[in-house]
This record gives C-alpha cells, sequence and structure tokens, in this order.
C-alpha cells in the first residue's frame, strides 16, 4: 500500500513539474512575441504580467489598477489577442449605477490548455 502511494505523489510531482516547464516556455514565448510589437509592447507587457496574475479581467478594473485609460487597456487587449495570446472569452453586459457597462473578459488560452 506504501509503495502506490509513493507511485501516486511521484506521478504527481511529475505532472506538476511538466505543467511548471510548459507554464516558463508559454511564459518566454508570448514575451518575445510582445517584445515586437514596438511602441505598444510597453503597454502590452504591463497588460501580460496582470493577466498572469489575473487572468480573467474586466477591462475597467484592469485601467484602474494598472493607472491606464480605459481605451488604452482596451486596445492592448485587442492586440494580445490578435497576437493569440488572448481569447475573448465572453462579453456581458451588467447594470451598475443604472448605466450598462460591458465586461470583456479574457483568459490566456495557452494557460487554460496546459492547466485545464
Amino acid at each position: 500500500m506504501g509503495q502506490v502511494f509513493l507511485q501516486a505523489v511521484l506521478e504527481s510531482a511529475q505532472d506538476a513539474t511538466d505543467k511548471i516547464q510548459k507554464l516558463s516556455d508559454l511564459h518566454t514565448k508570448n514575451t518575445e512575441i510582445i517584445g515586437r510589437m514596438g511602441r505598444a509592447s510597453k503597454t502590452a507587457r504591463q497588460l501580460f504580467e496582470y493577466l498572469e496574475q489575473n487572468p480573467i479581467i474586466e477591462i475597467r478594473k484592469t485601467a484602474v489598477a494598472l493607472g491606464m485609460a480605459f481605451s488604452t487597456v482596451s486596445a492592448s487587449v485587442n492586440r494580445l489577442c490578435e497576437a493569440e495570446i488572448l481569447g475573448k472569452a465572453r462579453v456581458n453586459s451588467v447594470t451598475e449605477n443604472s448605466a450598462m457597462k460591458p465586461i470583456l473578459t479574457c483568459c490566456v488560452r495557452e494557460h487554460d490548455r496546459i492547466c485545464g
């Protein structure tokens, strides 16, 4: 019984190590893509770093958190989607103070593929 448990622990550790390596490789690949975005790369890099910690975002809240204009974050999200770093998961509308606000939820596609 103890050997079966140890085998399960070993397999779990190997799986975790593989996922960590894949995520590290993905980070490197994505930062290289962002680095080729020219002037837009600085904002895209800041957004990407934020997304690594917060893979599901609301553009307005992200803009506030990063100290950027809504339009700047929105444009950067579009660039990351065009580069296939992000995928637009869904666009919803919610009521807040009687105003409709679009919410763009993005997720890192490859992160979901690796970890999902």
